[in-house]
């Protein structure tokens, strides 16, 4: 067994970046690590930063903006591991101790890479009923999309892809 924070890990060196960007007098920027894991800073000179959000089951669901935030995507099918016959996922309930058998995907859009990136995970392990009860409580904004469809928090903004 191990233990991967892999992606609090990115977060926390994104908000470093951002950080140091923005003390540097950068009005605009898109930071980028490994399309799961973004912190936009300002908007761009014409328009504003624009990310396509892809679907599990593949394609694009749609595209959002990304002002001045961070966005971070996690998903129960990333890093699997077999055990045997089963295909076992890398998030574990820590109530069960065991891998989520759901085939879902959370982006959470979020003042701090380090949040975005501990929500989306945080929201596939609680379910998508926690959608908004989250959001309120930690201000952020989030999408999540399983075989039943993409569900929203209002604040999320997403338009289906052309």
């Amino acid at each position: 067994m191990a233990l991967d924070l892999g992606a609090l890990g990115k977060g926390i060196a994104l908000d470093r970046i951002a950080r140091h960007l923005r003390r540097g007098g950068c009005p605009s920027a898109l930071v980028n690590f490994g399309e799961s894991s973004l912190v936009a800073i300002g908007r761009p000179p014409r328009g504003r930063w624009r990310v396509a959000l892809r679907h599990p089951e593949g394609g694009f669901a749609g595209e959002f903006a990304l002002d001045d935030r961070a966005c971070s995507t996690s998903a129960t099918w990333g890093q699997t591991v077999r055990l045997g016959r089963t295909v076992l996922g890398h998030i574990v309930d820590p109530r069960t101790g065991k891998p989520l058998r759901r085939h879902a995907q959370v982006t959470v859009l979020a003042p701090s890479a380090t949040v975005a990136e501990a929500l989306s995970t945080a929201l596939l392990v609680l379910g998508p009923r926690a959608l908004h009860d989250v959001a309120r409580d930690f201000g952020i904004d989030a999408c999540w999309i399983d075989r039943l469809g993409i569900r929203t928090t209002p604040g999320f903004g997403i338009r289906r892809a052309a």
